[in-house]
């Protein structure tokens, strides 16, 4: 974390142990986002809503809303999800149990 995020990591020899050396900072993956792969996660976003009420739609809906709530408002200003059209279509329904089966 201290190499890769710049995280203000400190070793306290006394407590052999590590700690935030600054308590005001915190983890925001707008440091770690670039604008292409915000892009990505906002399109992807889209396009899963067309899968609403299948297995796993609601839980992969809430981990893209936890990191897309972290990203600040410039990054999420993308107007590439309005350039690109993504047909819908009619899934056959999905047994849940198919996906019981392999997991």
């Amino acid at each position: 974390m201290r190499d890769l995020l710049n995280a203000p990591i400190e070793f306290d020899s006394k407590k052999n142990g590590f700690y935030y050396s600054k308590n005001d900072w915190t983890f925001l993956p707008s440091s770690t986002f670039d604008r292409q792969e915000t892009d990505a996660l906002i399109i992807t976003k889209k396009v899963l809503s067309q899968y609403q009420g299948t297995p796993y739609y609601y839980e992969v809906n809430r981990a893209l809303d936890k990191v897309l709530q972290y990203l600040p408002g410039r990054l999420l200003t993308s107007k590439l999800s309005e350039i690109y059209s993504f047909e819908t279509f009619s899934p056959s329904a999905t047994e849940p149990r198919f996906f019981a089966v392999i997991e």
